[in-house]
Parts: C-alpha cells; sequence; structure tokens
C-alpha cells in the first residue's frame, strides 16, 4: 500500500508585506479578530481561545486584524470622526 503525502509550506512566523505575526488553527491566540490568509474568513477570539480550523483539509493560517480591546459592544471597530 503506497501512503502519498502532500506537505504545506510554512508561512514565516511574520508576514514581511503585513509586517504581523502569523497565527495557524489550533494555536492559541490573543483576544482579537483574525482574518484567514486564504478565505478571508473573520473570527472574533473574545478571550485567549485556540483558532479554528478551516475543514477543508488545508491548514488554515491567520493574522489579527484588531485587538479585542478596541471593538466596541457589536464587535465592530468604533469609528473614527
Amino acid at each position: 500500500m503506497n501512503c502519498v503525502e502532500t506537505a504545506q509550506p510554512l508561512p514565516p512566523e511574520e508576514d514581511t508585506e503585513l509586517n504581523q505575526k502569523i497565527y495557524h488553527a489550533g494555536q492559541y491566540a490573543p483576544p482579537g479578530r483574525y482574518r484567514q490568509l486564504d478565505s478571508g474568513r473573520e473570527v472574533l477570539l473574545e478571550k485567549e481561545d485556540i483558532l479554528p480550523a478551516s475543514l477543508d483539509g488545508h491548514v488554515a493560517w491567520y493574522i489579527r486584524i484588531t485587538p479585542y480591546t478596541t471593538l466596541d459592544k457589536t464587535g465592530e471597530t468604533p469609528s473614527h470622526k
């Protein structure tokens, strides 16, 4: 029986274009809003928690786009007038 394993490339610890730390599914992350890099899906963590899997067979990679402390009660980023 042959077993073929396809490895997915690992992104760097920091995205050089965005100069931000990259998190992966299953990793504990601080509170905030996160965007999945390949799909654009957003996840809100209200407290330190584990980032969710993509459930499509690929490793999900995330960047934090908004710290939780800057979100208002609706989960939206407050507008600056």
